[in-house]
């Protein structure tokens, strides 16, 4: 039996925060992701995960029924609706 192939689209993050310490501030930017776990569980389950980061959704995102249809699960996680919606093209 093959494999489900899911795409997870989605799930990096940038962070940036404000600091204030008396007088002064700075900023710090962190970039995070929260997809390891999940994927683990996938890849151990025998599950074909691909996993397209939030940042590169916008332009790299399937669009056409033959790119979608090499997938049989569709996952978007932590992906603004802009990222899909307001497409670059």
């Amino acid at each position: 039996m093959p494999a489900v192939r899911v795409l997870l689209a989605g799930e990096p993050w940038i962070s940036a925060s404000t600091h204030h310490k008396g007088w002064d501030f700075f900023s710090s930017t962190v970039y995070e992701t929260g997809i390891h776990a999940l994927a683990q569980a996938l890849t151990t389950a025998g599950v074909e995960c691909t996993h397209l980061p939030g940042h590169l959704a916008p332009t790299e995102f399937p669009t056409s029924p033959e790119a979608l249809a090499r997938y049989d699960v569709l996952m978007l996680g932590d992906l603004g609706a802009n990222s899909l919606l307001l497409h670059p093209g």
